[in-house]
């Protein structure tokens, strides 16, 4: 309708109204009223002015706030790998943090990201650095059925992962090679059958949170407590080096993420995906480069929390749990350096905790909790 329509239909509908009366307009409600069956009342508005609404006369007085004298516990927090190793309790902890800069630590001269050769990087070894890789690595191996041998499927499932992370799709048979070879590798060298291409997805967890009660910790303690149960070279070393931490006493809850926990014949193992980029070549991520980069940014502190966690957690879903039956090893996968054809001592640093240690952890770091029986 144009406008000279619209005013012609307010006009007629205003003349029409103006012949009648209140019967007129009455009449329909009084018919609906009665087919309510009393859910309806009709009433005439009342012609009485209301009352005026006078507030409450209360007594006026000077206000004044209390002083406050409790004690706020300054050393309790809910803490986190990352801010034991960073003294900043703004860092939280998340699924991947591979390449964080850590303040007050140092990359140290003749460290494998400092030594990496300068030819140009090739494969997988030319995939972008950075925690947005990390991120999509992570990502894309949580949602990665292990036991499906498709293609197809699996270049779909990389080709998604690298549109919602902003990367291009020509990686996606870089990798997808990269995958193949994880999956395919044997994560023991004694063990052939080991790998991760038998790993069902309701054999696995990702991504397992995780808190437990935190006493008292301090340098110093996890200091006594690594040097007191070192049973290799780099443990033995290790301890000299937590003094370079630097946090106040801290008690609360530790929290965490573990990449990937599975079983494999009545065993329980701890996976961390790493995205680290040490080199250009399989060489550089032999078990000498591992180890380095392990003491160097603390991942070994890392998986011993992540160890405990875990321990934890076992404790209160299996009856007769017991750690030297049921705790398999510790696995960091660093994804660039995995190739079959090197074998499993290139890209792969494992560990099993001693369980003497895992316990003393338990003892010295956990508040006591009451354990779950289940049926």
């Amino acid at each position: 309708l144009d406008s000279k329509d619209q005013e012609n239909i307010v006009e007629l509908t205003a003349n029409k109204l103006k012949g009648l009366g209140d019967e007129d307009f009455l009449s329909p409600l009084l018919e609906l009223e009665k087919k309510s069956a009393s859910t309806l009342k009709l009433a005439e508005v009342p012609n009485k002015i209301g009352e005026k609404y006078l507030p409450v006369q209360v007594e006026k007085r000077d206000l004044s706030f209390r002083k406050f004298s409790g004690k706020i516990d300054r050393e309790w927090q809910v803490s986190s790998f990352s801010y034991l190793i960073s003294g900043k309790s703004y860092l939280i902890e998340r699924e991947d943090r591979d390449a964080m800069i850590l303040p007050g630590i140092d990359k140290q001269e003749g460290s494998p990201e400092m030594t990496a050769r300068e030819e140009e990087p090739q494969g997988i070894f030319s995939f972008p650095k950075g925690t947005k890789a990390g991120i999509l690595f992570h990502d894309l191996f949580e949602h990665l059925n292990f036991t499906q041998n498709n293609p197809a499927h699996i270049k779909r499932l990389v080709a998604d992962k690298l549109k919602e992370y902003g990367f291009e799709l020509t990686w996606v048979e870089i990798i997808y090679e990269m995958i193949q070879k994880i999956l395919s590798i044997s994560l023991e060298p004694e063990d052939k059958n080991l790998k991760l291409s038998c790993i069902r997805d309701e054999d696995r967890i990702n991504e397992l949170e995780f808190y437990f009660p935190l006493k008292l910790i301090s340098v110093k303690k996890l200091k006594s407590l690594f040097a007191e149960y070192a049973d290799t070279p780099l443990k033995m070393e290790f301890p000299e080096r937590i003094e370079r931490l630097d946090f106040s006493p801290i008690k609360g809850f530790m929290k965490g993420f573990i990449d990937m926990v599975f079983q494999y014949q009545g065993r329980f193992y701890l996976v961390d995906w790493k995205s680290n980029y040490l080199g250009n070549r399989v060489e550089d991520y032999g078990q000498e480069k591992l180890r380095e980069v392990m003491e160097n940014e603390f991942y070994v502190l890392q998986y011993h929390i992540y160890s405990l966690a875990l321990h934890q957690y076992l404790k209160t879903r299996i009856l007769d749990y017991d750690y030297e039956r049921h705790f398999g090893k510790v696995y960091y996968i660093f994804l660039r350096g995995v190739d079959p054809d090197w074998g499993p001592e290139y890209g792969i640093y494992r560990d099993r905790p001693p369980g003497e240690l895992i316990e003393a952890l338990c003892e010295n770091l956990i508040e006591k909790t009451k354990r779950i029986d289940r049926e």
